[in-house]
C-alpha cells in the first residue's frame, strides 16, 4: 500500500448538509475534490488521480464531467492547434 498522510480538518457542522453528502462520507468526498483539483491544475492525470481514489477511470471520468473539469489539458494555444485541424 503507498504511504498516506492522516489529519484531522474540523469544519462546522453546518457545512456538511452544503456539501450534499452524509457525514460519514465527507472523507471520501473531500479525497475526491483533492483528485478534481490536482487534474484541473494539471498536476496529476486523471488515471492516475483514479487509481489513487481506487476507482475506476469511467467513473472519474463521469465525476469529472459533471463539475465540469475536461480529462484534456491543452494551453489555449495548443487547443487552437488542435481545432484548426478540423
Amino acid at each position: 500500500m503507498a504511504d498516506t498522510v492522516t489529519f484531522v480538518l474540523d469544519i462546522p457542522k453546518e457545512v456538511v448538509p452544503l456539501t450534499g453528502d452524509r457525514e460519514r462520507d465527507l472523507p471520501q468526498t473531500l479525497k475526491k475534490l483533492l483528485a478534481l483539483e490536482l487534474v484541473r491544475r494539471g498536476a496529476v492525470a486523471y488515471g492516475k488521480a483514479a487509481e489513487l481514489l481506487g476507482i475506476g477511470q469511467a467513473e472519474f471520468i463521469t465525476y469529472l464531467t459533471e463539475r465540469e473539469v475536461s480529462i484534456f489539458q491543452f494551453s489555449p494555444d495548443e487547443l487552437r492547434q488542435e481545432v484548426r485541424k478540423f
